[in-house]
């Protein structure tokens, strides 16, 4: 009798010690999925595409010796009522990264890449095409934003970016994004961690390899943290070296994540209408 009396305390204890921190994988993963969820529910109409014609010349010695016109889409995600949204410099206009990769991977130092963008337009999450511009550009932190040539008629949905959240290494964050024509533009949210941070010159989080550009991120208490952009730098030790370490941080190019709050200071540069 004291033996089974024992082992019932024990199963009790078991359970009740599972209910309280066993079982909290399980709970985390249902807590993750649920604010996963929450923040497609509420953001997801701020995630917008940006899709414009990209003319590119290569020139050599002021000759040109190619022209290219391509159709351009990238994900841009919407920070005011009147449209104005933010997106990666690089992923509209990639003739100067172009250019600064041809050369480290031996182009000819003389050579020149000159881009022009034309045909500008915001796809709403509604199908809507309206026509835009680019009306601010920041090659340092990689920032294009774009506006509506219109007043819309009504105002955008768009991201608060007032009440800002600031993870450590190895928080697990949002990702929210859209996926294109295949994916019939369905939101796309995915879950990864805070791989590092850098804090000079000044902060950026660093996500996990799978991210998109000029898409906002999430704490798992639902605060934005900020918008994944490109950082570029000239690779250390030559193209050679560069492409035996592989990884794109080897290349002098970085994913990063750049806070809510420093995305408002650079917004505020915008010119009014």
């Amino acid at each position: 009798m004291h033996l089974k009396l024992y082992l019932a305390r024990t199963y009790v204890v078991m359970v009740i010690m599972m209910g309280l921190g066993g079982a909290s994988p399980l709970a985390a993963a249902a807590d993750e999925a649920s604010v996963g969820r929450d923040i497609i529910k509420q953001w997801q109409n701020v995630v917008v595409t940006v899709k414009t014609v990209v003319k590119m010349r290569t020139l050599i010695e002021g000759r040109e010796v190619n022209k290219t016109e391509d159709k351009v889409e990238t994900a841009a995600t919407v920070i005011d009522p009147s449209g104005l949204s933010i997106l990666s410099l690089t992923a509209v206009n990639p003739g100067e990264s172009m250019g600064r990769f041809m050369q480290m991977f031996g182009g000819d130092s003389k050579m020149k890449v000159e881009s022009e963008l034309s045909d500008v337009k915001m796809r709403l999450t509604d199908g809507q095409e309206i026509p835009a511009q680019i009306v601010l550009r920041d090659k340092d932190l990689d920032i294009a934003f774009v506006r509506p040539t219109e007043k819309p008629s009504k105002p955008f949905p768009a991201l608060d970016l007032s009440v800002q959240s600031r993870p450590l290494v190895l928080d697990q964050v949002i990702n929210l994004s859209r996926l294109g024509k295949v994916g019939s533009w369905a939101p796309f949210v995915w879950i990864s961690r805070i791989n590092a941070i850098i804090d000079k010159p000044r902060t950026f989080y660093v996500p996990g390899l799978l991210t998109e550009v000029g898409t906002p991120v999430f704490a798992l208490d639902g605060k934005v943290i900020g918008i994944v952009l490109l950082r570029m730098a000239p690779a250390e030790g030559g193209s050679m070296s560069a492409m035996m370490r592989g990884s794109l941080s080897s290349l002098g190019i970085l994913p990063v994540i750049l806070p809510a709050e420093d995305v408002r200071e650079v917004a505020k540069q915008v010119p009014t209408k």
